[in-house]
């Protein structure tokens, strides 16, 4: 099981468990992104409010947007500037079909992940 998407080929700077300075592993990030979206359009800043409600930490803007553009770049996601009266423009990024897909694997590889955690718990138990 890769811990990251493939095709990706980027460099994360994360910990040998795959996890950045957030705490979230690379996929977990990018899955909680598309998640978010998945519930509808949602800005740069409202995502950043998101992830820091799940991890209680904020990730970066730049690898907020960094992971944003890469899932853009593979059509994971659209993007649209939309104005505002009283205040600059934002980007609002939206689910695509492929992106939805995208998110149905993460959650079966996440859900894959969480059985075998849990029998890892539950072997370790009786063994400690």
């Amino acid at each position: 099981m890769s811990s990251h998407f493939p095709g990706d080929g980027e460099s994360t700077g994360t910990d040998a468990g795959g996890r950045n300075s957030h705490g979230l592993s690379e996929d977990l990030l990018k899955g909680w992104l598309l998640l978010f979206l998945s519930r509808g359009p949602l800005h740069g800043y409202a995502l950043a409010q998101k992830l820091e409600e799940v991890s209680h930490s904020v990730p970066h803007q730049t690898t907020i947007y960094r992971h944003l553009a890469s899932l853009e770049e593979r059509d994971l996601l659209d993007s649209e500037w939309q104005m505002r009266e009283s205040s600059p423009p934002v980007r609002v990024y939206r689910l695509t079909d492929s992106g939805r897909e995208q998110l149905r694997r993460i959650y079966t590889r996440i859900s894959r992940l969480h059985r075998v955690c849990r029998d890892f718990l539950t072997e370790a138990a009786r063994h400690i």
